[in-house]
């Protein structure tokens, strides 16, 4: 079994920059579920006004 860092340096990977990497998916999938929060409370929002 190789461990993370064999397999990080075999790829020339550095694990924190992959770490950082997942953070900011994390982040940018977050405002993704943001935004499609937004647009159906602003659908609803235009449902009442009629």
């Amino acid at each position: 079994m190789k461990r993370h860092g064999d397999i990080a340096r075999k790829y020339n990977i550095n694990i924190s920059h992959t770490d950082e990497m997942a953070a900011s998916v994390r982040v940018i999938r977050d405002q993704r579920v943001g935004d499609a929060n937004s647009a159906v409370n602003r659908i609803i929002s235009n449902d009442n006004v009629q």
